[in-house]
């Protein structure tokens, strides 16, 4: 699996996180925890460093254009503009795509890299639920609402690596 087929599962699950968070606060509300949200962004920082030894060089030069395959998902997603805004500024895209490992490299199945780069994707999304600025008895609800897509992420992405998907999370 390449790293940009890794970003556009990241960026599609995302999306259905804020969808769903979105359904259940309301539009108006839920726009307005991100902003908050936005605003706060550096009280906790998630720390997390991407190791280029986890990958394997791209194979072809020529090959196709990363990123324009990932605004192509983007846009097929038809999020409210808000939420497209807040799907393009997620922490843990925004930390990869630039970052210093190419995109169209491949995540190296041999090794524990990979399993870890999508373990931390996943506890990344916890941790961005838990920063958003909610009242402490909306948190757990908002968890329950939001970790079910980095499931399926988890789970998805690990079978295309090859790699039992059914460990616990």
């Amino acid at each position: 699996m390449k790293l940009v087929d890794f970003l556009v599962y990241l960026l599609q699950t995302h999306a259905k996180t804020l969808k769903r968070l979105s359904a259940l606060f309301g539009e108006e509300l839920f726009f307005e925890i991100l902003e908050q949200s936005a605003e706060n962004s550096q009280s906790q920082p998630f720390l997390f460093t991407l190791n280029a030894d986890g990958f394997d060089p791209p194979k072809n030069k020529i090959h196709r254009h990363a990123y324009m395959e990932i605004e192509g998902v983007v846009r097929e997603l038809k999020l409210p503009e808000v939420l497209e805004f807040h799907l393009w500024s997620y922490p843990f895209y925004r930390f990869i795509i630039e970052g210093s490992v190419d995109l169209q490299s491949q995540m190296r199945k041999q090794d524990s890299s990979s399993e870890f780069l999508v373990k931390t994707a996943v506890e990344y999304a916890r941790h961005w639920v838990r920063q958003l600025p909610l009242p402490p008895e909306l948190v757990k609800t908002a968890e329950q609402a939001a970790i079910p897509p980095w499931i399926r992420f988890r789970s998805e992405v690990l079978k295309k690596l090859g790699k039992p998907p059914f460990e616990v999370l």
